[in-house]
């Protein structure tokens, strides 16, 4: 009975674990990065690695939020660009909302940018250890051009400082549950 219920307990983990459109293994610090004190300032942030499903590719979502302050405001959509550690840019193949990325007077904007994995990589050949997002916004006659770093977090549940120990059922266990090396 033991065993059975292990099994379907395992079962249902893979299951809510498998229908996430982001990979949970993929978090990236600082969470949120912003361009200055006061309008007009950009922030942007990586929300995650995606999957890849019918309606986005695998790949990687940012998100972006430009506030214009006294004058109108546009992020320059030729200006975005995402490059992994390894030196690969990804393609920016989605902005969402559709349309331009323009921000009226005294008002903000925010898009889901997302960027495909190139035809020619996949995840396992990609170092997405860390990711490099460059960005540029034009307000008023000022054009302001920077890009944010952001680096990958280790996985507390497979990595060291969390001491293990070894159960000869069950392999290595630590305070996280089960695992392997």
């Amino acid at each position: 009975m033991r065993i059975l219920i292990g099994i379907v307990l395992a079962a249902l983990a893979i299951a809510v674990t498998g229908c996430s459109t982001y990979r949970q293994d993929y978090t990236y610090d600082p969470a949120m990065r912003v361009s200055g004190d006061a309008p007009p300032r950009m922030f942007s942030t990586v929300v995650g690695v995606l999957r890849g499903d019918d309606e986005y590719p695998p790949g990687v979502e940012v998100r972006v939020r430009l506030e214009a302050g006294d004058e109108g405001g546009q992020v320059l959509r030729d200006d975005l660009q995402l490059v992994t550690s390894d030196l690969v840019q990804l393609e920016l193949v989605r902005v969402e909302p559709a349309g331009g990325m323009l921000v009226p007077v005294n008002g903000a904007g925010t898009w889901r940018l997302i960027f495909a994995f190139p035809a020619d990589h996949d995840l396992g050949s990609l170092d997405l250890s860390g990711l490099e997002f460059s960005w540029g916004f034009r307000v008023g006659d000022s054009t302001q051009r920077a890009s944010d770093t952001f680096r990958k977090l280790r996985d507390p549940y497979w990595g060291a400082p969390y001491p293990y120990y070894w159960n000869s059922v069950y392999g290595y266990h630590g305070p996280w549950g089960y695992g392997h090396w």
